[in-house]
């Protein structure tokens, strides 16, 4: 806002300075065009002293060399007797001269200013001093009030007996021409810092987003080891300490359940890991195998239709189901999407769908669920690292925030894409786009 303020300021000044340079040069122009005025209407004319003498005065022969002001102004005012047959010519004047001529003479009785004339001397001045603007030209008696129109400038002179003035209009455009690079480099300088701010902003935005996620993820990754190191804990206790060994069914159980647990937590650990090897390629996902999608579809579903009320539907529309794929890399995306549609479909009975088709050029795989959705706003987040759409002090699913980041990692490294469509409380479709080998 500062900065904002000065170039304003800075503009402002710059426009000022002009259109004071603007009045002193139509100024200057109307003084000399004045007095080229005055002095072509003095030209070839006769003027009468007294009784007896007369002066002939021409602008173009009249030497003012040794004439200084005291006797011209008594030479004029007829206060000096002069002969008859007296002329002074004015042989190439200079600007000076001029000017002083045309005080002294428009004080005469004898020089009358010709509008044309003025008119037409005031254009050649602006034309040399390059204002190509529309004026209004006034010869009025002294002491007139003048009140210019509204956007327009007044240029004005004044003498003892009269008043010219020239009223201009256009003036403001004109102005702004003049000031043109001023106003684009203050532009171009605001934008950059405007730019500069909202990058700033931006960036600290995003670290304040990632300190975020990364709070979230230290959180639900505590929870997610405090689970099954505390179900660890509790059947070693029972096993060593409450004579569970000497039960057999017991001991088979509780051995059973920290079999499961400890399998969960290696699942979590082979999670991260998996995701730092592919952010870091330490691995490729070697070469493209030629399988039959049925098969690899159904064995990624059968997984999950153990789980009660999961229905898992397959719709394949392709005409050949052999295709070149990564068969590992692929089970691994679908799984995790599949995974995902069935922890966030809530209720008993959890409705899959996964189709396949394709184009000239693409397959595209889809998994569709009629869960709670997602919001647009958390949309664009959702396969970023760590990130878990907001559910308030809500834990029901649980999850650290890397399945979809690991996704989309694995469907780069194919060479695909991914995307979703989804709605708050009607679903989501997520869809994997992968090139034809």
């Amino acid at each position: 806002m500062a900065v904002l303020i000065f170039q304003l300021y800075w503009l402002r000044v710059t426009y000022v300075n002009q259109q004071v340079s603007f009045e002193q040069l139509a100024t200057d122009a109307l003084q000399k065009a004045y007095d080229s005025a005055i002095l072509s209407s003095l030209a070839g004319k006769k003027a009468v002293f007294g009784e007896a003498s007369s002066v002939k005065l021409s602008t173009t022969n009249l030497n003012l060399e040794k004439l200084d002001r005291k006797s011209l102004q008594k030479l004029i005012s007829g206060s000096k007797p002069i002969k008859s047959d007296t002329v002074f010519t004015v042989k190439e004047p200079t600007e000076g001269m001029n000017s002083f001529l045309s005080e002294v003479l428009s004080m005469s009785f004898f020089s009358q200013l010709s509008p044309a004339e003025l008119n037409k001397s005031y254009r050649e001045e602006l034309k040399n001093r390059k204002i190509p603007l529309p004026f209004r030209l006034s010869i009025l008696k002294k002491g007139t009030k003048i009140n210019p129109s509204p956007g327009n400038i007044l240029v004005q002179l004044k003498n003892k007996n009269q008043v010219v003035a020239a009223e201009f209009s256009g003036v403001s455009k004109l102005l702004l021409v003049n000031i043109l690079w001023p106003i684009v480099l203050s532009f171009l300088l605001v934008v950059l810092i405007t730019g500069c701010i909202s990058l700033l902003a931006r960036i600290i935005y995003r670290q304040k987003k990632l300190e975020n996620m990364k709070n979230d993820f230290i959180s639900n990754i505590s929870h997610e080891l405090k689970t099954p190191l505390a179900i660890l804990s509790t059947t070693n206790d029972v096993l060593l300490n409450f004579d569970g060994l000497k039960d057999q069914e017991k001991t088979e159980r509780y051995l059973r359940l920290s079999k499961d647990e400890l399998y969960k937590l290696q699942g979590l650990i082979d999670g991260i890991l998996s995701l730092s090897k592919m952010e870091h390629s330490e691995h490729g996902l070697g070469k493209p195998e030629m399988i039959y999608l049925h098969d690899l579809l159904k064995v990624v579903s059968s997984r999950f239709m153990e789980l009660q009320g999961v229905e898992i539907t397959l719709d394949l529309q392709v005409p050949n189901e052999l295709v070149s794929v990564w068969p590992d890399a692929l089970k691994t995306v679908l799984s995790n999407l599949l995974d995902n549609a069935i922890k966030y479909t809530p209720g008993n009975d959890k409705l899959i769908g996964i189709t396949v088709s394709q184009d000239s050029k693409h397959y595209f795989f889809s998994i569709t669920d009629f869960g709670m959705g997602i919001s647009e706003e958390h949309q664009s987040y959702i396969f970023d690292k760590f990130y878990r759409v907001p559910q308030g002090n809500i834990h029901e699913v649980k999850g650290y925030g890397l399945g979809l980041s690991h996704v989309k990692s694995l469907v780069e490294k194919m060479g695909g894409e991914i995307r979703v469509v989804s709605q708050l409380k009607k679903g989501s479709v997520f869809t994997v786009q992968l090139n034809k080998k």
